[in-house]
């Protein structure tokens, strides 16, 4: 039975790997023992967590910060990144203490002349939920009204730096922030 579950773990891990211009080195299993209640996961290296400051400026002239985890996937067959922003506060704002709702922005392709992920995703099918201690409690779908809403993704070793402009709903001013994070 040992033997058996450790093909299926080979098998299993075998299937799940791809070479993407990244050096694993060689790992020599001599056993594995698997009782019922053990739990046996695979990490997947597509999907990173990169932990930092996250500036937001708002109109220009507004300037506050959270510190905040992305979560990155990588989809290595269409050469595309999906970006999970997190719910995150942001005290003592123009309007109150807010709650900037979660996202995903899915399939953001390379782009080689920014040499940078980058996507224009203001579709009108992208929502976040904003919140203030003033009263605000809405969701907004994210538009091109005051500036073109995109997001740029650039790696430098462990580092991820984000650039993400945008514009929600009737709001009379853009939103860009920029998140620099160590990868966890």
């Amino acid at each position: 039975m040992r033997n058996l579950l450790f093909f299926i773990a080979i098998v299993v891990m075998a299937g799940s790997c791809t070479q993407d211009n990244v050096h694993m080195p060689e790992t020599t299993v001599d056993t594995i023992t698997v009782t019922k209640h053990d739990t046996v996961r695979i990490p997947d290296a597509n999907q990173l967590l990169y932990l930092g400051n996250n500036q937001v400026v708002v109109g220009g002239s507004f300037t506050y910060n959270a510190t905040i985890l992305y979560k990155i996937t990588k989809d290595s067959e269409k050469n595309t990144l999906t970006v999970a922003v997190p719910e995150y506060e942001l005290p003592s704002t123009a309007i109150g203490d807010l709650i900037i709702g979660k996202y995903t922005i899915e399939d953001i392709p390379y782009d080689e002349t920014r040499a940078a992920y980058y996507k224009e995703y203001a579709d009108g099918t992208l929502s976040m939920h904003f919140k203030s201690s003033t009263g605000i409690d809405n969701d907004y779908v994210f538009n091109n009204n005051t500036i073109t809403t995109s997001i740029e993704i650039k790696f430098s070793g462990l580092t991820a730096d984000i650039l993400n402009n945008y514009s929600i709903g009737n709001m009379p001013m853009s939103i860009c922030t920029t998140f620099s994070g160590k990868q966890q």
